[in-house]
């Protein structure tokens, strides 16, 4: 069973931490703004909308939900953001005295940023049809919710749904926005991904022809040095026998001759081989070849 990505629920995190802080501050400023209201029923609403964004932070936390339900876990946390608060708003808010905030406008603009942030993380996760979905799926329950229980005021349904067209608005034209810059995201990152593939294999090609160029030029010093030293004392030593029974005095001189080139093929092939070497020195500085030849001496 696979669960979801570490980026989505580090979002839905904090998403839920958003939410979380928004009802406290709308608690600190209900208690200031409308000090005659009664408080045991703001408490009973509060503690709800408190409980649905806990319930939102406790699902975000809890890895066995996000294996259990899958693919399914993000559409029901973004349920849990947009029809909760809807209905909780519409149907738990206790009135309030006369205030900016207390009319039905302002009752539905409390709701914005909740459902904004709903808004985001749809806009992030799908297309631009699934945003639609959600600007018409919110402002039709709130409508529903509207029409069965209708407020108080006779002008004050006709002014909630016109807000709430005028937030599915925004939602579109916002979640238009994000969702073309979360659609070239994702293809700079394929982009980048392909690129990273090439460079693998360039890199790979690169290694491989290092290697051959280099086999190549240890065969050729190789050649040039411990080959030719071997094949000249080997036409040497076959004098030498030759002149061994015949003319022991030449093939001792030979003899000398061969010592000598043998000689100076042996201090050819030392530099060959000094030289095909690599130089810690040069190439890893002062620090590095210590510790590489106290690792080379250590083994030893």
């Amino acid at each position: 069973m696979q669960k979801e990505s570490p980026d989505i629920v580090h979002i839905l995190r904090i998403a839920g931490w958003m939410w979380l802080s928004y009802i406290l501050a709308l608690v600190v400023t209900d208690l200031v703004m409308y000090s005659d209201a009664p408080r045991s029923m703001l408490g009973v609403f509060y503690l709800t909308c408190g409980a649905e964004a806990l319930l939102f932070l406790g699902l975000s936390y809890w890895s066995l939900a996000q294996k259990i339900l899958k693919r399914y876990f993000i559409p029901l946390m973004l349920l849990t953001i947009s029809a909760l608060p809807i209905a909780t708003g519409r149907i738990w808010m206790p009135p309030l005295p006369p205030g900016p905030m207390s009319n039905i406008e302002g009752m539905t603009l409390r709701l914005l940023p909740v459902l904004f942030i709903g808004m985001v993380l749809t806009a992030w996760q799908y297309s631009w049809f699934v945003i639609a979905l959600y600007a018409l799926g919110t402002a039709l329950l709130e409508v529903a919710i509207l029409l069965v229980l209708p407020p108080a005021q006779a002008d004050a349904t006709k002014a909630a749904v016109f807000v709430a067209i005028i937030r599915s608005v925004s939602f579109l034209i916002v979640g238009y926005f994000i969702s073309r810059l979360m659609q070239r995201l994702r293809v700079q990152q394929q982009e980048l991904a392909q690129v990273n593939t090439r460079l693998v294999n360039y890199a790979s090609t690169l290694e491989q022809l290092t290697i051959s160029q280099e086999r190549n030029r240890m065969a050729r010093e190789l050649h040039d040095t411990l080959a030719h030293t071997l094949t000249g004392l080997s036409v040497q030593l076959e004098t030498v026998k030759a002149y061994w029974d015949v003319q022991p005095e030449t093939a001792r001189q030979l003899l000398d001759q061969a010592l000598s080139a043998t000689r100076s093929g042996l201090d050819e092939t030392r530099r060959a081989l000094k030289a095909l070497r690599a130089s810690p020195l040069e190439d890893m500085g002062l620090l590095l070849a210590l510790c590489k030849l106290a690792e080379d001496a250590s083994e030893r």
